[in-house]
């Protein structure tokens, strides 16, 4: 294998755990939210204004992966024809240079429309907005509020996996997606089991887990339902924060503890 084979199958897998961090990488901090903890503040001071700026930070390095791997290539010794490989190659080369070099723009272009009227276009803020009342004028009101309530230590966080997490607090549903916060209002929300899926853990051994797939659906109108997959083991944390009943249909079957996989 070339060593220019490599080199790229290297910076293929780095862009890889970039978007969908291991364990390892999670760890070891190499995540976009642990690099650029010192831009985004406090998850706990100001949850609404953190996941905003986190997901303008991700929008803006997976833009510049494709235009990272170009600037590696005129770094690296190991390509010595570079700007004749991108000027004079294949339609591919000149196609994949085109697109790493308009990806950042575009992204520039949006987060500039994100930022309009003070994040007032943002996905989270328009999500937000959904539920104004009375007592919420506008999204930044209801912003304070899960602000809030997030820093309570009644609520509780379920990560699904390295990208997405569910929280819920007194009042409020959230799922953490690496582009917004999908949003529901626990006293309009019903929420459905809508399958149980069991893995086996390993292949030498009987141990097993189970996940759910729990259908969030908001009563009101132009709010999105939205599903979220948490471990079995944790249904009970969440049934026990969770104000509504949680309809679980007669044909799904899971253990909701630990202990029920041995009765």
């Amino acid at each position: 294998m070339s060593d220019e084979v490599i080199f790229s199958l290297f910076y293929l897998i780095l862009s890889f755990c970039i978007v969908y961090p291991p364990v390892e990488f999670v760890s070891a901090g190499f995540t976009i939210p642990s690099l650029f903890s010192r831009v985004l503040g406090s998850e706990d001071e100001n949850f609404v204004s953190y996941h905003i700026k986190r997901t303008i930070v991700t929008l803006g390095v997976y833009s510049i992966l494709p235009l990272g791997y170009i600037i590696a290539l005129f770094a690296s010794e190991l390509f010595e024809n570079v700007s004749t490989l991108i000027v004079s190659g294949s339609l591919f080369w000149k196609i994949f240079f085109t697109t790493s070099l308009a990806l950042p723009v575009l992204a520039l272009y949006q987060i500039r429309n994100w930022m309009i009227d003070d994040f007032k276009y943002h996905p989270i803020a328009i999500n937000l907005g959904k539920f104004c009342n009375n007592n919420n004028r506008d999204w930044k009101s209801v912003a304070s509020d899960i602000n809030a309530e997030f820093r309570r230590i009644d609520k509780i966080c379920v990560r699904t996996n390295s990208l997405i997490k569910v929280i819920a607090t007194e009042n409020w549903i959230l799922k953490v997606t690496p582009f917004t916060v999908l949003t529901a209002h626990q006293s309009d929300a019903s929420l459905v089991v809508q399958k149980a899926d069991t893995h086996q853990i390993s292949l030498q051994t009987t141990s097993e887990t189970q996940y759910l797939s729990i259908e969030v659906k908001s009563g009101r109108q132009n709010v999105d339902s939205f599903v979220i997959r948490i471990n079995a083991s944790d249904f009970k944390d969440l049934e026990d924060r969770i104000a509504r009943d949680i309809t679980i249909p007669a044909n799904v079957k899971f253990h909701k503890t630990v202990m029920e996989q041995f009765v």
